[in-house]
């Protein structure tokens, strides 16, 4: 499992070089025009992998205590992501306003902070089950292309030359092992592994409801195009049910 776990991180921590490919005339045109897009993708699979590991923890523990756990989850995440939009938390390249070395500063150290609690959320998933470990492989590596992609243009924006945004991009990316090694340290602990995917099911439901549903929807409003979002968010949701079908 320690090795998955090693492979799971490295394919996250990749999506830190993305940032690579706005460079590139036409393909940094297209991500631009459609970044927006993956977070309805990615809704979808997390709605799906919420669910399954709801039923998971109310099948294996106590309901007092798992709805405990899921509410602690969603609380530290709530927490986080106060954190992080003071830390200049992005979806999409933005141009309300400019970025300074601080505000680079900041999102650095927050992003490191976000990567250490996907790889602690990473580590009972695999436990419970390889299918819900690559689930939550495909879920977070598209929030991470999103994020990291925004990242890349606030750097910039900040003065990093492109080979220094992507380093420190990568740079934090990495701190996803910090995670994982927590998470494996944790779950050697006799039943935590029930509280612990109780805990992420909450965390994953903060994404969900407080992340990427109101961004899509400010999308939507600025766009009128729903549409596209409808598309690609029904493609998360059968993509994951035909992943998890099985589990």
């Amino acid at each position: 499992m320690e090795l998955q776990l090693l492979i799971a991180g490295g394919i996250i921590a990749s999506a830190s070089l993305i940032g690579v490919v706005t460079t590139h005339a036409l393909l940094g045109k297209f991500f631009t025009n459609n970044i927006r897009y993956l977070i309805s993708f990615a809704t979808g699979v997390f709605i799906v992998l919420t669910y399954t590991l709801l039923e998971e923890v109310f099948h294996e523990g106590d309901m007092l205590y798992t709805s405990l756990a899921i509410a602690i989850g969603f609380l530290f995440f709530a927490g986080l992501t106060t954190f992080l939009s003071k830390a200049h938390h992005h979806h999409g390249p933005t141009q309300e306003h400019s970025h300074s070395s601080i505000d680079a500063r900041r999102m650095l150290l927050g992003d490191s902070l976000h990567n250490i609690g996907d790889g602690i959320l990473l580590v009972p998933l695999f436990i419970a089950s390889p299918v819900l470990g690559g689930a939550a492989i495909v879920g977070i590596l598209i929030h991470e292309m999103v994020q990291e992609i925004a990242e890349f243009f606030v750097l910039k924006e900040a003065g990093y030359s492109t080979k220094m945004a992507l380093f420190f991009n990568f740079l934090t990316a990495l701190t996803i092992f910090i995670g994982i090694g927590i998470g494996l340290l944790v779950t050697d602990i006799e039943g935590v592994v029930i509280p612990l995917l109780a805990f992420t099911a909450g965390g994953f439901l903060h994404i969900i409801l407080r992340d990427f549903i109101p961004s899509i929807f400010k999308s939507i409003h600025h766009e009128c195009k729903p549409v596209p979002h409808i598309i690609f968010f029904v493609a998360g949701l059968i993509l994951m049910i035909l992943v998890t079908g099985g589990h």
